[in-house]
């Protein structure tokens, strides 16, 4: 009588059926795995932080090509370099990005101090010089106010914390620009002539009702009589509000109040 085991067959094919149920029971479903690689799983390896001289990431959001961030316990501050280029940062998989060259930018101002949010101000080597509030102060020299008795007398306190004067800014005999280029507030630029009002070799871009002025149509929602034509003389006031561009240039907007004929 033939035995139960050489009914299977040969000894090698025998050995062959036994791997094969190995190599199964180790394996897995192909499909679990193949589910697992497309919900992904938890990332290993961390990005690594930043060089010396490297790129920072959304730290530096805003600021010239030349500046990184520098981080120590998990707080990261954006320098930047006066001389020399930025490496790039850490990748997913891991690793430290290696450092550009250069040197980096002396008395570079805490962020803590700017408590308005005012826009970074650069200077020509690229270096942040500071902020600028809204009512053009300075953070870091100024304070905030709690009342008018922390404003000059020609002032009041608003809701932002910040100083204003009380009548706004007049700007006698100026002129009507119906198309000045517009300041760099988009990364890349994007060229645009808005209107303005040119006065004391200064350039106030105008927001009427919260807008820009890009063409004639714009003044369809002024309540005021008189609406300037391209080259008017006038007398604008208006809330002055003090804004710094990607390039770390102050501009300045006027939020127009009232308009008329300068005579």
């Amino acid at each position: 009588m033939q035995s139960p085991i050489a009914s299977l067959g040969t000894p090698g094919l025998w050995l062959s059926l036994v791997l094969a149920w190995v190599a199964m029971t180790a394996c897995g479903d192909d499909t679990n795995l193949v589910g697992d690689q497309l919900n992904g799983g938890a990332n290993q390896g961390g990005g690594g932080q930043a060089g010396s001289g490297g790129s920072g990431g959304y730290v530096c959001d805003g600021y010239p090509s030349s500046c990184v961030a520098l981080c120590e316990g998990g707080l990261c501050e954006c320098y930047c370099e006066s001389g020399g280029s930025g490496g790039a940062a850490g990748s997913e998989n891991g690793g430290a990005a290696q450092g550009g060259t250069g040197g980096v930018c002396s008395d570079i101002p805490l962020t803590s101090c700017n408590w308005c949010n005012g826009d970074p101000l650069f200077d020509s080597n690229g270096c942040l010089a500071g902020w600028i509030c809204q009512n053009g102060i300075d953070p870091c020299q100024g304070a905030d106010c709690l009342s008018e008795s922390d404003c000059q007398s020609d002032e009041i306190c608003a809701s932002d914390f910040l100083c204003w004067p009380a009548d706004g800014t007049v700007l006698d005999v100026a002129q009507y620009a119906e198309a000045i280029a517009a300041p760099c507030t988009t990364d890349p630029c994007l060229p645009a002539s808005i209107g303005a009002i040119i006065n004391a070799g200064e350039t106030y871009y105008l927001l009427v009702n919260g807008h820009r002025i890009t063409s004639v149509s714009d003044w369809a929602d002024w309540t005021g009589d008189y609406v300037p034509a391209d080259g008017d003389q006038v007398i604008a006031s208006g809330r002055v509000i003090y804004h710094a561009d990607l390039l770390g240039q102050k501009y300045l907007d006027l939020e127009l109040s009232a308009v008329s004929a300068a005579w």
